[in-house]
This record gives C-alpha cells, sequence and structure tokens, in this order.
C-alpha cells in the first residue's frame, strides 16, 4: 500500500496507539475515522490498560533500573553492561533470539520476537547516551529519582530519561503488558539496538550487516522513541536530519610557523605567529559576519526545496501549536535568530541545514587559566 505523506500524519498517529494490539496493523491505516477509538475502548485493550495499571510500579521500577545503568558512549562508560541488560531484557520478553553483535566499535543488539505472525515490523532502539555535568542537574543523573515537577506532577529525572532509554524500556513494558493479556504480539518485531548513536553511529551499518536480508522482508519500520509534549500530545517525527562530524587542528610544526614542538608563554606573541588565531580565521571563513549563513562553496547545493505537501504540515503544525511548538527552547532565548517570528522559527527549525562549531580549546585551559 502507497501512502502520501499527509495520509502517513493522518492515519499513523491514531494507528500507532493500537498497532500492537490490532489483528492487523496495516488495515489500521486504511480504517475510517473512529475505528482506532473503538478500538481503544475495546474490552480487549481495556484489559491490557488494566493490566498496565496493575503494574505500574514494576514497570517503572524496570525504567529506573535501565537509567541508573551508565551508558555513555563517548566516556566508554558502562556501554558492556548497558548492552548486556539490554539482551536480557529482550530475553525476559521472550524473543527467540537476543545476542549482542560486535563491531569495530562498541557492540549493538539484535533481537528477534517471533509472534508466528504473518506481519513483521523491526524497530530501532539506541541505548547509549550523552555525558553529563552533575553539578548541573537538579537531581543525580544516574539516579533515576521520582520527584515532583511543576506542572508535569511526578517525573523521572535522569541522564536517558527521554533519549531514549526511558521510551525504550516503556515500549516493552507495552509489549510485556499485551502478552501477559494476550499470550503473544500480533506482530513478529526484528529489535535492533545501537550504542554508539550519541557519536553518529559509526559501525551501526556493521550490527545491520548479519541481519539484513532478514529486515529488508519487514513491512513497516517502528523507531521506539514516543515522546508527549506540555499539551500532552504524542510527538511523530516524518523525517530526520544526519550529521557529519569534522575536527580541525591547528599546530605550528604543521604550520611551518609559530611554536614548532611546546607550548610558549603568552608574551611570545609579540615574535611568533599563533596557530590559535590561524585557527579562529579558519573558521571564520566558513560563515558570514552573523555565523548564520554558510559559506563554503557548494554547501547547499545538493539541498532540495520542500514540497507543497511538507509546507502543508508545517504551516499545519505553526498553526496547531504556534510558539508552544517551541516551549523547551524559549524558556532559554530572548530572540530567535535574525529576530524570526516563532513561525518563522519553526520552519527554519525543520527545513535548514546548519554548521555549527562543536567545542573548541587552545592553549592551557586548567585550573588557575
Amino acid at each position: 500500500m502507497r501512502m502520501t505523506r499527509k495520509e502517513f500524519l493522518e492515519f499513523t498517529g491514531r494507528a500507532m496507539m493500537g498497532a500492537l494490539v490490532a489483528p492487523d496493523f496495516f488495515h489500521f491505516l486504511e480504517a475510517p475515522r473512529g475505528f482506532i477509538e473503538d478500538i481503544l475502548e475495546s474490552p480487549r485493550v481495556k484489559k491490557i490498560h488494566k493490566y498496565i495499571e496493575e503494574h505500574r510500579e514494576e514497570h517503572i521500577a524496570k525504567i529506573q533500573r535501565d537509567l541508573r545503568q551508565p551508558s555513555v558512549s563517548s566516556w566508554n562508560m558502562g556501554i558492556q553492561e548497558m548492552a548486556e541488560l539490554m539482551r536480557e531484557s529482550f530475553k525476559e520478553l521472550g524473543c527467540k533470539e537476543a545476542e549482542l553483535v560486535k563491531t569495530d566499535g562498541y557492540p549493538g543488539v539484535w533481537a528477534w520476537y517471533d509472534a508466528g505472525a504473518p506481519k513483521t515490523i523491526s524497530t530501532y532502539m539506541m541505548y547509549d547516551t550523552q555525558p553529563f555535568n552533575e553539578k548541573e542537574w537538579s537531581s543525580p543523573p544516574l539516579a533515576a529519582n521520582r520527584v515532583k515537577m511543576d506542572p508535569f506532577g511526578e517525573v523521572i529525572i535522569a541522564r536517558g530519561a527521554i533519549n531514549s532509554k526511558g521510551p525504550n524500556r516503556m515500549f516493552l513494558n507495552a509489549c510485556e503488558a499485551i502478552i501477559a493479556c494476550e499470550g503473544k504480539l500480533p506482530l513478529n518485531i526484528m529489535f535492533t539496538c545501537d550504542g554508539e548513536e550519541e557519536q553518529g553511529s559509526p559501525h551501526f551499518h556493521q550490527v545491520l550487516a548479519p541481519y539484513i536480508s532478514r529486515l529488508k522482508t519487514c513491512r513497516a519500520h517502528l523507531s521506539a522513541g514516543p515522546s508527549q509534549n506540555r499539551d500532552g500530545f504524542v510527538n511523530m517525527y516524518l523525517g530526520n536530519k544526519g550529521i557529519a562530524y569534522v575536527e580541525l587542528e591547528c599546530h605550528g610544526r604543521y604550520w611551518g610557523r609559530g611554536p614548532q614542538r611546546m607550548p610558549i608563554h603568552s608574551s611570545r606573541k609579540a615574535i611568533l605567529d599563533s596557530p590559535v588565531w590561524r585557527l579562529v580565521k579558519a573558521l571564520s571563513t566558513m560563515v558570514d559576519e552573523t555565523g548564520n549563513k554558510i559559506l563554503i562553496e557548494g554547501y547547499y547545493d545538493a539541498i532540495v526545496p520542500p514540497t507543497e505537501e511538507e509546507v502543508m504540515l508545517v504551516n499545519t503544525l505553526i498553526a496547531r501549536f504556534g510558539e508552544r511548538a517551541l516551549a523547551s527552547e524559549r524558556e532559554n532565548v530572548k530572540v530567535w535568530m535574525n529576530d524570526w517570528s516563532a513561525a518563522e522559527a519553526i520552519w527554519h527549525l525543520v527545513f535548514d541545514t546548519t554548521l555549527n562549531i562543536n567545542g573548541i580549546w587552545a592553549g592551557y585551559t586548567g585550573p588557575g587559566s
């Protein structure tokens, strides 16, 4: 079945809520309005919801367990242990296959839940997280404490609570509830888990390679990382942006000017060229004086302008949510770039490409500098 992005937006938002409990997920996408609502009010689904409520504390404890296991890929902190925890979680779910996949970097995790169903979907999960500075947190990032936070009520604060260990575990909790009530899932699921997403997934292709022919048989893909915005709506993403990472280094030895072998006192700048200023000048050539327009030749050449359909979708988003769509950023921002309105900011956030300086350092930056 072929669908336009508009149809996908209209139907999939309703379909995802009942995808794992419907007898045929793909009929959901063709269903008339009201069909999904009827499913959600059915005795079968109410039974599952009742099970979830009865096992709420158990499910929350599993979320906390995963969040308390460190998995900071850039620090190589707890990665192996988290991968093994993911594998054990899949075994507990009843997956026929659950194994670590060796790569040239950190291991991936593969699992196969075989319900004996005619339809199979795949799902992507990431088990690594960003690093953290504990001093900046209101609650320890590895404690996964339950705290009261206005206006949301009780929440769990932890590194990975939103991106993406919390949502991943919630998905597995939901699967567990369905299996407990129905005996099995109505779909077969192939799970692929990445331990290097925060580093740009440099070896994820090696995770997929042994299973690629099987993955090609899947009828759909579900990214198991839902989130809820402040208005109570579930966010759904119809596209993604990738990254390309480059590290530039300027050293007197390579340049042939400035200090050649070791750092020198800053007073010597009076007689020697500075690799630091050389690097700063190089970076400044990449953008205009505002830092907002990229000047690298050919950088914009391959960008495809949005289609009429995509324009319609973004305009619908703007009309529905307005500045609330940027609520989390708004608390930390005085004005948008180029003094854009909220509508303009949303537009550029969705469609624009960027060139960022992820970090820069030079000379001595330790205590006493």
